[in-house]
């Protein structure tokens, strides 16, 4: 079996992206597909004692808040980067969305915070 190379690639994308979450993973809106099984393999190469399920870790106390997803050959990275009037609030609120969203369809994410 191969081993996992440490992730150097990137793709950063706003939650404001994303276009639809279903039990196969997320598309965001320029066509990328975060697939949730390939994440899922490739965290447990990461992280052998993983179950599975999980597909990315998460930072709420990290500056700006994000998700890192585990995509083939890179990372791909929800940030929760509104600002404004009430800007926190309506970032916890998306987070959480997410993070339930996930749970929902039946992956789990590790926490970092």
């Amino acid at each position: 079996m191969a081993k996992l190379i440490p992730y150097h690639l990137t793709d950063t994308y706003s939650y404001e992206a994303v276009q639809a979450i279903d039990r196969t993973g997320i598309l965001l809106a320029d066509g990328t597909c975060i697939d949730f099984q390939e994440c899922a393999r490739n965290f447990a190469r990461a992280y052998p004692e993983a179950k599975g399920r999980c597909v990315a870790e998460r930072d709420y106390q990290a500056e700006v808040p994000y998700f890192e997803f585990y995509a083939c050959g890179k990372s791909v990275v929800i940030r929760f980067d509104r600002t404004g009037f009430r800007a926190e609030a309506k970032n916890r609120r998306d987070f959480l969305d997410l993070q339930y969203a996930l749970e929902d369809n039946g992956c789990t994410s590790y926490d970092l915070s």
